[in-house]
């Protein structure tokens, strides 16, 4: 499944929340650091949207390149 990245898609919280309500989506709001993500390079066989609301979300190539970064506020994958 390939990967897009919308940037400028919102401009504050309350409008990404209300959009994700508005899809029939759930909200799950974390704090997601290095320490508490998978260890492994993996796919998920459904479609994930993740809004980034606060910092910085990079995705990295199995190989460790970055292959895209989202900043708050702007993007979401």
């Amino acid at each position: 499944m390939a990967i897009e990245v919308v940037t400028n898609h919102f401009t504050h919280r309350d409008q990404a929340v209300a959009e994700i309500q508005a899809n029939g989506l759930r909200l799950v709001d974390a704090d997601i650091t290095p320490e508490n993500l998978h260890p492994k390079p993996h796919v998920h066989p459904y479609r994930v949207d993740i809004y980034v609301l606060e910092g910085t979300f990079e995705l990295h190539e199995t190989d460790g390149s970055l292959a895209h970064m989202v900043k708050a506020g702007r993007g979401s994958l």
